[in-house]
């Protein structure tokens, strides 16, 4: 009877997470050279793409520069889109569509006029680089850059949210982010699966990244934003730039941090919103490791994060008293912990920043700013 009963079971139909459907490119502005990219599709049912401009070429010809590896799928999948050099001074775009059943969807890409881009295909360029514009959001320590110094943000579209994945600041001398600051709650994470796109940050010049394809020799590929904070597939997609990766010893990063990071997703789901830094602490360092190309990265000395939870109500731990939020930080020595040991590492924010150095969430009211980063409520354990 046991075993008929698991026949039986073994033999139901598996039920299919349902997806968000939406459809997505990492560049939507390339410079005149040729180049290709991955367009991400999400969807739970068929699909057809097309491609739409008001350019003729030739004969009347539309869009014989740009194409798509294939144009009808089913499910989520991924199209190359690859295009040819831009032989005039003018940029040229085109609409990308896709039609499902139910709904369509839409993303512009651009390709620069051959006067206005310095080479290097895809690859944006040192001189072209820009650090993009530091905002007021409650997640970012003060940020101070140089030549040395990048900032960069990533954006993301989930469910009816549109707006920042992810801030880091970047060391070129050391590739690695110092930084790496999100806000995160259950509509942020999203719904989805781990993607695995390992792939170079499109918006930092590729010279100043390691190139990590083929993982770290000695060291897991750590990720400072975790892969599962962000499931709908274009963010995630995000959290495998290898800027957002760190040489990681795998007897801490499959271990304590792993469960420290569950941990957070799970004070996560109680706030309104848990403003998160996640940190790679390279000072006193004397170990290199070495990315595919033999380039040397800094092996960080530790490992934090300094967490500022928001609850309106005022409902949780001391928020009552503090304007709605509450925080905690913690650090890591790169080396082993035991999984249950993670609390002996909480420490209050201010002195997380004694110790490296940095100001986090200097945004924070004045008034609560002393209380909130002074200590760390009991209701964290």
């Amino acid at each position: 009877m046991l075993t008929v009963a698991a026949f039986a079971y073994s033999c139901k139909e598996p039920v299919k997470p349902m997806l968000e459907p939406g459809l997505s490119v990492t560049l939507t502005e390339a410079d005149a050279n040729l180049g290709n990219q991955w367009l991400h599709i999400q969807a739970n049912e068929q699909w057809t793409l097309s491609l739409e401009s008001d350019e003729l070429e030739g004969d009347g010809e539309q869009l014989q520069w740009i194409r798509l590896s294939k144009t009808s799928g089913s499910g989520k999948d991924n199209v190359v889109l690859s295009w040819d050099a831009n032989p005039n001074e003018n940029l040229r775009s085109c609409i990308i569509h896709m039609q499902t059943e139910g709904k369509d969807f839409q993303c512009e890409f651009i390709q620069k006029g051959k006067s206005s881009t310095n080479g290097g295909g895809t690859v944006v360029p040192p001189s072209e680089f820009e650090n993009d514009q530091v905002t007021g959001w409650m997640e970012l320590p003060t940020v101070v850059t140089d030549s040395d110094h990048f900032f960069v943000s990533h954006n993301m579209t989930v469910g009816t949210y549109s707006g920042r994945n992810y801030s880091y600041l970047y060391n070129k001398n050391a590739r690695v982010a110092l930084w790496v600051a999100y806000p995160l709650n259950k509509g942020l994470i999203g719904s989805g699966s781990r993607t695995n796109q390992w792939d170079f940050d499109p918006k930092l010049p590729r010279e100043y990244q390691a190139q990590l394809y083929s993982g770290i020799s000695g060291y897991d590929r750590g990720h400072q934003q975790p892969s599962a904070d962000r499931l709908n597939y274009a963010s995630n997609v995000q959290t495998f730039y290898f800027t957002n990766m760190t040489p990681q010893l795998g007897n801490l990063n499959q271990e304590a941090w792993q469960e420290l990071e569950g941990m957070v997703r799970s004070w996560a789901s109680s706030f309104d919103t848990l403003y998160v830094v996640t940190g790679a602490d390279i000072a006193g360092s004397t170990k290199v490791a070495y990315d595919n190309l033999n380039k040397p990265i800094t092996v960080p000395t530790g490992y934090f994060k300094a967490l500022l939870g928001y609850k309106r109500s005022g409902t949780i731990a001391d928020t009552g008293q503090n304007g709605g939020y509450t925080g905690i930080a913690f650090y890591f020595e790169h080396r082993s912990y035991d999984r249950t040991k993670v609390m002996q590492q909480a420490m209050s924010i201010n002195d997380l920043e004694a110790k490296l150095g940095y100001d986090f969430f200097p945004n924070l009211s004045p008034e609560h700013e002393d209380n909130i980063e002074n200590n760390y409520h009991s209701w964290w354990k």
